[in-house]
Parts: C-alpha cells; structure tokens; sequence
C-alpha cells in the first residue's frame, strides 16, 4: 500500500511539473489575442508614445486617441480589447512595465483599479483565467471575501486553480504553437490602437454580430425618441492614482496614474446598446481631456 501511494506521489509530481513547464512555453498575453498584437505593436513603436489607455471596450471603442492627442498635445496608444477584466488590465500592466523601462514622463490611464466580477459564463474560459496568478489571486480573493461575495470568492479559486494546473489550457496550447495565428485589420494599429463599431462595420462588413446589435438599436424606442442626456450624467470624474491602488507590484517614478469614470450620452450617440459610435466617442474624449487639461497639465 505505501508503495500504492508512493507512486501515486511521484505520477502527480512529475504531472504538476510538466503542466507548469508547459505554461511556461506561452508568453504572458498568450490568453488575449488582440491584446498581444496590439502589445507587439506597442513595443516595436514606443518611443513614439507618452501615453496608455487600458480598459474594457468601453476603452477600445470610446476613447479617441487622436482627439485626445489633438487636444492635450500627448502622443497616446489605446491598449483596450472588448471584455478585459480589472484584474486582467492589472495582469497587462504589471508585464508592460516589467518589459519596458520608460526614463521619462509617461501616462498610463484605465477606468477601473478594482476587481470585476467573473461572469458564469466566463468560469472556464482561457480569456477569463489565463491572467489569475497568485498575486492576482490574492487581490480577488480579498476583495470578495472582505464584501462576503462568497460565489465570487469560489469563482477566483476555481480560475486561478485551472490556470496553474492548465486545465482546460492544453489544447488551446498546442494550437497556440502549432495553429494559425489569428489576424487582425491593419486599421486597428493605424489609429493607434482605437477603433470605434461603427468604423470596424465599414471595414469589415463581414462581421454579423457586429451589424446585428446595431440593427436592433437603431429600431429601439430609446434610439427613435433620443431623449436628451443630462448634464449631470455627462460629468465625468477624473482622478490621479498612486500604482498601489493599481495592485502594482512592478512600477517606475516617471509615470502617472489616472483613472476616470464612464459617461452617459444621448442615445443618437451610440452604436449599440452599450457602446458609443464615433461621434459619441469623440465626445467622450473630449470631456475627458478638458479635465486632464485643466487639471493636471
């Protein structure tokens, strides 16, 4: 019996090593496809750029880089992809920074520095845990537990287990290596990272859940009445942070923390339901740097 369990000790030794090498064969943004190109891309080019937008696609489609640029006078690259996580955008940062060395004044903007909350849906999905290590573990972990979100808490343990132990992960490995690369339309690096539904319809008339969302928006009640917006609900809130409010563990003195909130705008100005077009997002952008102009350059 004791030789039973010997050998069973050393079967899962020697299977926990070869899970955690094979981990080891993918670069850190190998979860994240537009993410990574957009990071080769970044990294080839960053002489050129002072500042970085990272967030959900309420970044990637609303945050205007070029108005911002013509605005403020920064030269500004947008980092954001559709569904990135708060502890996910934390993940990119921390490896941005460890990888780059930036000996002069540099931006980095995102809109949220807390935890989100991991979707059913996205339980055991690479996207959804291939960032959990155990620093970002420990932030979840905390933050539900202190706020007894206790399906919350199970949820960070279930993805950051399958993350280091690969489950799941081996076969999207394998085709990491040996697939085809997935490719995406020049147009998103040549607007610096930004790139707004309704100009990726334009371009790429191909993409149907894309023309489908907007079809049914634009035949909304709330879309034909465009009941004007607030301007209370316009207002937006800009703030300087320190890279502990991040959960940085990695950072440098030349750089600034911001952090900023979403807005609402009147319905005409959105393509989808839960996304501004390009009007919207030029609007978007500009309000924001009113307020990085007049309150921190």
């Amino acid at each position: 019996m004791l030789v039973f369990f010997k050998r069973i000790g050393i079967f899962s030794l020697v299977l926990l090593i070869s899970l955690w090498l094979l981990k080891k064969t993918v670069p850190h943004d190998w979860g994240n496809e537009l993410v990574a190109h957009k990071l080769e891309y970044l990294e080839k080019n960053l002489d050129q750029y002072n500042t970085l937008f990272v967030g959900s696609s309420h970044m990637y489609r609303q945050l205007d880089v070029e108005k911002f640029d013509e605005l403020t006078g920064n030269k500004s690259y947008n980092l954001g992809n559709s569904g990135m996580f708060g502890l996910e955008a934390n993940f990119i940062v921390e490896k941005f920074l460890e990888r780059n060395q930036l000996n002069r004044p540099f931006n980095i903007f995102v809109q949220k520095s807390l935890p989100t909350r991991i979707a059913k849906k996205n339980l055991h999905t690479n996207r959804g845990k291939y960032y959990m290590d155990l620093h970002r573990f420990r932030i979840g972990l905390t933050h539900f537990w202190n706020r007894g979100e206790w399906i919350q808490v199970y949820y960070h343990l279930v993805t950051y287990l399958e993350n280091q132990l690969a489950i799941g992960q081996i076969r999207e490995i394998i085709d990491y290596h040996t697939g085809t690369k997935k490719t995406f339309h020049e147009a998103v690096n040549e607007s610096d990272g930004y790139y707004p539904l309704d100009k990726q319809l334009g371009l790429e008339p191909e993409s149907r859940l894309i023309k489908r969302r907007h079809k049914k928006y634009v035949s909304s009640k709330a879309y034909k009445e465009n009941t004007p917006v607030s301007v209370r609900d316009k207002k937006m809130k800009l703030e300087e942070i320190s890279s502990g409010m991040l959960y940085l563990r990695t950072s440098q003195d030349s750089i600034r923390y911001f952090r900023f909130s979403t807005i609402k705008l009147d319905p005409k100005m959105y393509f989808d339901r839960g996304h501004m077009n390009s009007e919207g997002a030029r609007l978007n952008t500009e309000i924001l740097a009113r307020q990085y102009i007049t309150k921190y350059q």
